[in-house]
């Protein structure tokens, strides 16, 4: 294996307005472009469209609960595809907060027959190695489950893409729970791009990431953390170690979460060298 392939979060925001977006990672890089509930559909559209004109592969979040029905999720996967060049979705409930119509679930989407209707023929779903302040325990590994149903009855490729994370046995144990179980889709793990501290622990308190948070809080009480802020290589370099072993059954990839900033994220992707490729670069 020569290369741990890697994925990029972006906002619209990012997409937009970066002038030298184009410049700061591999051509065909994966790009997440996030729906935040603060652009409009015509302004994702037209980010996925400028990701897609640079030269990378745009992965807008379908979010179930920001739809205000069905129809409207089928609207924007369409338009998507057709004025943006998209063939990937990220598909997620979103907060039980952000709900605004009938939609409060993302396997609601999935059965409505959306992505069949338009010929999608790549999805990503959620995985939470740290559970989901939005769902029991109990619910995760079974929908988890329908959802590789759902893709193997409709010849969806179905990747688990996760929230970023710091502890490393315990997403290592996750993973090895997953694939006991019998979940056998790839499997994404979240990182947090560098950052200060103090933004992560922001970042991990909206996200419900619990062990993280306090993983975080530990480190933010250490006067070395607060001024050289965190360096991802701590999580990144031994789930790079254990996907090369041949250890990891699931994990195929990093997804970079940029709090730092796109720029910041790049520079230090870079300074990894051979490591940051994509999966067309790497083949």
């Amino acid at each position: 294996m020569s290369a741990v392939p890697v994925s990029i979060e972006v906002t619209a925001k990012h997409a937009l307005e970066t002038t030298d977006l184009g410049e700061l990672f591999p051509s065909g890089t994966r790009v997440y472009l996030a729906d935040l509930g603060t652009h409009s559909v015509d302004q994702l559209v037209e980010a996925a469209a400028r990701i897609k004109s640079v030269g990378y592969q745009p992965i807008p979040h379908i979010a179930a609960r920001r739809m205000t029905d069905v129809a409207d999720a089928d609207n924007r996967i369409a338009r998507f595809m057709a004025e943006s060049g998209v063939e990937e979705f990220l598909m997620v409930a979103g907060s039980p907060e952000s709900q605004v119509g009938s939609v409060a679930s993302s396997l609601e989407l999935l059965d409505s027959g959306i992505l069949q209707k338009n010929n999608v023929t790549k999805i990503v779903v959620a995985g939470h190695p740290e559970g989901s302040p939005d769902f029991p325990d109990s619910e995760l590994l079974p929908a988890l489950k329908a959802k590789q149903a759902f893709g193997k009855d409709n010849t969806i490729a179905v990747t688990v893409a996760t929230q970023f994370g710091f502890d490393v046995p315990g997403i290592i144990a996750w993973e090895k729970a997953l694939a006991d179980s019998g979940i056998d889709m790839p499997i994404h793990i979240g990182v947090a791009g560098p950052a200060k501290i103090t933004t992560l622990i922001r970042y991990a308190t909206l996200c419900g990431v619990g062990q993280s948070l306090s993983f975080l809080k530990k480190r933010g009480g250490a006067l070395a953390s607060m001024i050289t802020g965190f360096s991802p290589d701590e999580v990144v370099t031994p789930l790079e170690d254990h996907i090369k072993s041949g250890q990891g059954k699931l994990i195929t990839e990093i997804h970079v979460f940029p709090f730092g900033g796109l720029k910041k994220s790049s520079e230090w992707l870079t300074e990894r060298g051979s490591w940051f490729q994509n999966k067309s670069a790497a083949a």
